[in-house]
């Protein structure tokens, strides 16, 4: 059975995008780069990825 991550990602632009993830071994912001990376040339790694909030659910860049 997979256990899901949820978390939420704010983009430089604002908009927020709710990111569901079945991957347990990453934390959000890694996962978060993987996923944006290719659109915001600006992501180096995901360490330039900041996570807000308890529980590593909110990652903004």
């Amino acid at each position: 059975m997979n256990q899901y991550q949820y978390f939420r990602v704010t983009t430089p632009q604002g908009e927020l995008v709710d990111c569901v993830y079945t991957c347990n071994e990453k934390s959000a912001a890694k996962i978060a780069f993987e996923l944006f990376a290719k659109d915001f040339p600006q992501l180096k790694s995901w360490a330039d990825l900041r996570v807000e909030a308890q529980g590593d659910d909110h990652v903004s860049f």
